[in-house]
């Protein structure tokens, strides 16, 4: 932990939301400002260099709606419907990755989201052709095949190993995508990518 300045967490400080990727951690106050400190060493954190972590809030951005965190990356979508993101195979910085987004999540090299038509997509993060995935989406989770059993849904025998996945899929996909739809109905999307 870098301690370069003594950073103590105030009670009675209000935050909008708190998330934490494996080693960072986002809050959103109720300015709608972004905060962020932990791990970064591969950017996750926005601030424009891989060091090694902070120990104390750094105000990221503002106007944040929601924020999600993964081991190595950050998706940030503003109230104006822009989605962001930073960290591994993004930027180092907040880089404006697409506009009239709902929701969005990422992963080393990947960003599923869904546009305000309810439409789910995925793509390359650092640009390349969108994928189709679904449609009347309004929440999204994308993870590594090595990221199983996390989102809103635990680990069962649809998604309890590889074996099994590829039992019943005769591959292993790249990637996993869990789309939660109007209707409320969360379906797992399995996509393979070349």
């Amino acid at each position: 932990v870098c301690l370069d300045r003594e950073y103590t967490f105030k009670d009675g400080t209000e935050y909008k939301s708190v998330v934490s990727g494996l080693d960072h951690v986002a809050l959103i106050r109720p300015d709608n400002s972004l905060w962020m400190f932990g791990d970064n060493t591969k950017g996750q954190l926005g601030i424009g260099e891989s060091r090694n972590s902070y120990n104390a809030p750094i105000k990221i951005m503002e106007d944040v709606k929601a924020v999600k965190t993964k081991r190595y990356t950050t998706t940030v979508i503003k109230n104006d419907g822009s989605m962001w993101g930073f960290g591994n195979l993004i930027s180092y910085t907040p880089k404006k990755l697409a506009d009239n987004v709902i929701d969005a999540d990422s992963t080393n090299g990947y960003i599923a989201y869904i546009d305000s038509k309810g439409i789910v997509y995925i793509e390359p993060s650092r640009g390349g052709e969108k994928q189709k995935i679904a449609e009347s989406g309004k929440e999204v989770y994308i993870f590594l095949n090595s990221q199983l059993c996390s989102g809103f849904v635990t680990c069962n025998k649809r998604t309890g190993s590889f074996s099994e996945i590829k039992e019943l899929y005769g591959k292993v996909p790249d990637l996993f995508v869990l789309v939660r739809h109007n209707d409320d109905s969360v379906i797992q999307y399995n996509v393979k990518i070349d």
